[in-house]
């Protein structure tokens, strides 16, 4: 299964949308929705973090043959409808006789105070790998970041300014499975009911680069190219979308 990946909820559409694409394989699978994380809940513990509505399937010839395609809409209502649908959500898939899918899905704010600065949500890293550093563009009042947990304080960021752009980055010395989740970039200025920080996931793959069949991984991986990532679990090649083939080279 795997979904698309809007970057930004745009402000002005108060009911933004993601959808979910089943293979042939899993097209009769039981299909969910649900918020991964709690962006939304405040210091004194309030939960403004309303779950997403079902998918809806969808019919027509634009999606691919033999596949399943399902809408999600984030249509809370009110005006803060906008600053609900702020978050990671995602789309899960059961069926019997095989394993349960989950695909993660970040939306953004089209007026966030940072953000990630390559215009990618997900970083991809290898287990060990050293320096990996975590980068958002934006506001300098940003005063700390926070892993998973709105109340997971980690440090306050590293600023730098690349060209007319200011760069707050966190680093990690050495990329440990621990390490991996949603970093968020916090100011102190503004609520957590702003729906305005940045979010970035980190995935840590459980081999070393160019390696995978963990825990001893031996395997060694064939070459991804065009951004590509070797699966730590089948040594194949997971393409960006885009790009398909063995090698992601199509």
């Amino acid at each position: 299964m795997v979904t698309t990946h809007p970057f930004q909820a745009e402000s002005r559409n108060p009911s933004p949308q993601y959808y979910c694409y089943l293979s042939s394989l899993d097209r009769d699978a039981v299909v969910s929705s649900r918020r991964v994380l709690e962006t939304r809940t405040n210091r004194t513990g309030v939960n403004n973090n309303p779950a997403p509505p079902m998918p809806v399937m969808q019919q027509g010839d634009m999606y691919p043959p033999g596949s399943a395609v399902y809408k999600v809409t984030l249509d809370f209502g009110g005006t803060s409808a906008n600053a609900f649908a702020y978050g990671t959500f995602s789309c899960d898939a059961s069926r019997s006789g095989r394993a349960d899918s989950t695909v993660s899905n970040i939306l953004m704010n089209s007026e966030s105070y940072t953000y990630p600065e390559d215009g990618l949500v997900t970083q991809t890293v290898n287990m060990y790998d050293r320096g990996v550093q975590i980068r958002m563009a934006g506001a300098q009042d940003v005063n700390r970041w926070h892993r998973n947990s709105l109340f997971n304080i980690l440090q306050r960021p590293n600023y730098e300014f690349t060209g007319m752009n200011l760069i707050l980055s966190f680093k990690l010395n050495i990329s440990k499975s621990e390490d991996e989740g949603f970093y968020q970039t916090l100011s102190g200025s503004l609520s957590r009911q702003d729906s305005r920080h940045g979010l970035k996931r980190l995935i840590v793959r459980s081999c070393p680069s160019n390696h995978w069949a963990p825990p001893t991984c031996y395997g060694v991986c064939d070459n991804c190219y065009n951004g590509g990532v070797c699966d730590d679990e089948t040594g194949r090649c997971i393409c960006p979308p885009g790009f398909m083939g063995a090698n992601c080279l199509t």
